[in-house]
C-alpha cells in the first residue's frame, strides 16, 4: 500500500468502515461484531493477498470469502464459545495495486 502524509490508504479504508452506521451482528450468538472480530484490509490485503509479494490485483473489483472466528467481546474479553464465521467481502484495486475501496457484504456461517 502507498503512504500518504502520515497515513496509509489501509487506515483510510478502516476509519470509513468503522463510521457506518449499520451494526454486523453475529449470525449463530446474535451478539455485534466489532473491529477486534472482523477482518479488515491490512490482514486481508496486505497480510495475507500481498504477503509473498510479486502478484498484486489491478484495475478490478473482486469478492473475497475470508474465514475468522468470533472469539472476543467488545471489551476483548475471549468468549467461552468461540465460532467460525465467513465474511463476504468486495475490494476495488486501482491500476497500481493499491487497494481503493473494501467493504464487508456479509457475515455467514462457515461451512
Amino acid at each position: 500500500m502507498r503512504e500518504k502524509k502520515g497515513h496509509t490508504r489501509c487506515e483510510e479504508i478502516e476509519r470509513s468502515m468503522l463510521q457506518r452506521k449499520s451494526k454486523i451482528v453475529c449470525p449463530i450468538c446474535g451478539e455485534e461484531l466489532h473491529e477486534d472480530n472482523l477482518p479488515d484490509v491490512k490482514s486481508v490485503v496486505t497480510e495475507n493477498l500481498y504477503y509473498l509479494g510479486g502478484v498484486v490485483i489491478v484495475n478490478s473489483s473482486v469478492w473475497l470469502l475470508v474465514d475468522f472466528w468470533h472469539e472476543f467481546t467488545r471489551g476483548g474479553v475471549t468468549l467461552d464459545n468461540p465460532h467460525p464465521l465467513t465474511a463476504v467481502l468486495m475490494g476495488e484495486f486501482d491500476g497500481q495495486g493499491g487497494c481503493i475501496h473494501f467493504e464487508i457484504k456479509e457475515i455467514r456461517v462457515r461451512r
